[in-house]
């Protein structure tokens, strides 16, 4: 194949990423993502010395996210390849995106992590790759089984490029499409447009899918988690749950001695 109407010529580099998002549990998507670049020749490091044809990076990062917020619940970093022992320095630069949600302006928020010399561009440029495809898996998992709703697609697709520009003909014609019960208002704070999912739809979604047991455990877990007295509304709505399922939940938990009432109102893990 030519390159500019020219044949091509000695290959110097490659860099490959690759971005693959699993089923995890029936709440948390497990998302890996893999960034090689690879030198085809003899090179050598800024202070001379001399390597070999081969990987120089290997960046691997993993992000457990639930699966309808896309909040990053927790992370892994793996450098198998690096230049230099120091990069591996790097390895908790990624801390403060746990807890971030997934959403338009996470790439930017991506960036910032390695600028002034906080972190490591290879981990950054990998992770804001991650986030773009992290809501290509979502859309998918989303479609197996069900259809996505037409207002998840809108709050998905919405200034995400030309194509699917806030005053396009597509995304006109699928706010024509939806139905009324899910029209919804999908304008952030400042005028902003934001990925946003529809809540109710999704909690009811999460406790057909979920047993007693579980939805017990993912209370559990999120009180755990917080690491403070929590209301029943609070914790519904960081566990993707009903309310009143919450509170039965909680009542079940006190009278097995699990849960602890510190003052009135909150609720807290025995241990």
């Amino acid at each position: 194949m030519n390159l500019f109407g020219k044949p091509r010529g000695k290959k110097y580099h490659t860099r490959v990423a690759e971005v693959t998002t699993y089923e995890y549990d029936v709440r948390r998507l497990a998302i890996e993502g893999r960034l090689t670049d690879r030198r085809f020749q003899d090179s050598h490091l800024a202070t001379g010395e001399k390597r070999a044809p081969g990987i120089l990076h290997q960046m691997i990062i993993r992000l457990l996210v639930d699966r309808e917020t896309l909040a990053i619940e927790d992370l892994q970093v793996e450098m198998p390849g690096v230049p230099r022992d120091e990069c591996r320095e790097a390895l908790e630069s990624l801390e403060p995106v746990k807890g971030r949600r997934i959403a338009r302006g996470f790439t930017s928020q991506a960036k910032a992590l390695s600028g002034g010399g906080r972190g490591c561009n290879h981990l950054t440029a990998l992770l804001a790759v991650m986030g773009s495809a992290a809501i290509q898996g979502y859309a998918a998992a989303r479609e197996d089984g069900e259809p996505v709703p037409i207002a998840d697609l809108i709050a998905i697709l919405v200034n995400g490029c030309w194509t699917w520009r806030e005053e396009g003909p597509l995304i006109s014609q699928l706010r024509e499409l939806s139905p009324p019960h899910e029209k919804r208002e999908l304008t952030a704070p400042h005028g902003k447009r934001e990925f946003t999912l529809p809540r109710g739809e999704n909690i009811h979604q999460r406790e057909r899918k979920m047993g007693m047991d579980e939805k017990e455990r993912t209370v559990m877990e999120t009180m755990k988690k917080e690491g403070k007295p929590m209301r029943p509304g609070d914790i519904a709505k960081k566990a993707a749950l009903d309310k009143t399922e919450v509170t039965k939940i909680i009542d079940k938990l006190k009278k097995e001695g699990k849960v602890i009432v510190p003052k009135r109102c909150f609720y807290a893990p025995t241990e």
